[in-house]
């Protein structure tokens, strides 16, 4: 498992990387780079671009999408009608939200961890320039 996706040239340059998810299903982790595609669909059909092979999975369960600001992302997150329903930090998401580094979105018997650690130190930059 990698531990970091840096930018290509014809991706936006962020401060460290690009947005990461990791997956954990089934006692098996992997690590995904958010990267060559501004929607992410997520679920068991093999249509999806993150398929996750479970049965608590809807065929498409939900999606993320990448919004590109500047020199980061914005990532949103969304359930796409699933029969279990979507969490994040074990809230039920019921309309697109926006995704924070450390986020734990759960999906039946899946969990996926949002990483961008861009995303927090762009934020404490802006704190300490705006001080």
């Amino acid at each position: 498992m990698s531990t970091s996706c840096l930018a290509s040239e014809s991706q936006p340059t962020s401060l460290e990387g690009l947005p990461q998810l990791k997956i954990s299903l089934d006692q098996k982790q992997q690590l995904l780079c958010l990267d060559h595609h501004p929607n992410w669909q997520i679920g068991r059909g093999k249509k999806n671009q993150i398929i996750l092979p479970s049965k608590s999975v809807s065929r498409l369960h939900a999606t993320i999408e990448l919004v590109p600001v500047g020199n980061l992302y914005f990532a949103y997150f969304s359930d796409a009608g699933s029969l279990n329903g979507s969490f994040v930090n074990q809230r039920p998401v019921l309309d697109r939200i926006f995704l924070l580094d450390g986020d734990v979105i759960t999906l039946g018997d899946a969990t996926l961890t949002f990483h961008y650690p861009a995303q927090r130190t762009q934020t404490q930059l802006d704190a300490f320039t705006d001080a």
